[in-house]
């Protein structure tokens, strides 16, 4: 019985002494299998950082964020996470709050008496007590009209570039500007209604 035990133990030994070769060839398979596994998440990771650093705006300048809106379920709206947009659409906008203009026209008649630079006051409808000081910063070389007014009805957009800051000053607050035109000092000041001309001569009459 012992010399049958022994001879099935090596028996034993040899076929598994035949399948060492075996063993190793299919673990060193599976050892490559894992490896091109690994070689293949690392591209596609790659991928996703590569995706990444291409879809990642970085803006030029600091400044408030506002969105822009666009047409989306049949109203506008604000874009959103896993909307859709397309090249030169315009998603967002960096305003430098400490460097605001305001965007504005004037007739084309009374362009002429704009020159950059004027000194002018600002004040906003959303908030009667702020008022700014500010300049003509660029004239129109174009009057332009409005889709709402007549062809001959011609305006020249004119910016003006506001001077300090506010936290309540944002961006899109509708706004109204006087600009000075002209001024003189130690001057008297009459109504122009009591002004009268006669042969040639302007007159006041004074009680």
């Amino acid at each position: 019985l012992l010399k049958l035990d022994v001879d099935e133990a090596e028996a034993r030994y040899a076929q598994q002494q035949k399948d060492v070769a075996f063993r190793k060839a299919s673990q060193t398979a599976e050892i490559r299998i894992l490896e091109l596994t690994l070689e293949r998440h690392k591209r596609h990771m790659g991928r996703h950082v590569h995706d990444l650093q291409r879809y990642t705006i970085t803006a030029p300048m600091d400044g408030l964020i506002v969105m822009a809106s666009v047409f989306r379920g049949g109203e506008m709206g604000q874009i959103q996470q896993g909307d859709q947009v397309y090249p030169r659409q315009q998603v967002m906008k960096v305003v430098d709050i400490r460097s605001m203009q305001v965007e504005g026209s004037v007739s084309q008649s009374d362009s002429g008496e704009l020159r950059l630079g004027q000194h002018a006051s600002v004040g906003f409808d959303a908030f009667p007590d702020m008022k700014f000081e500010a300049k003509v910063f660029s004239i129109g070389a174009l009057a332009v009209g409005g889709w709402r007014q007549n062809y001959y009805i011609r305006s020249v957009p004119v910016r003006v570039q506001i001077e300090g800051s506010d936290p309540r000053l944002i961006p899109d607050l509708s706004a109204h500007c006087d600009i000075v035109v002209d001024s003189a000092a130690n001057q008297l000041q009459v109504p122009l209604g009591a002004i009268q001309e006669e042969n040639g001569k302007a007159f006041v009459n004074v009680k």
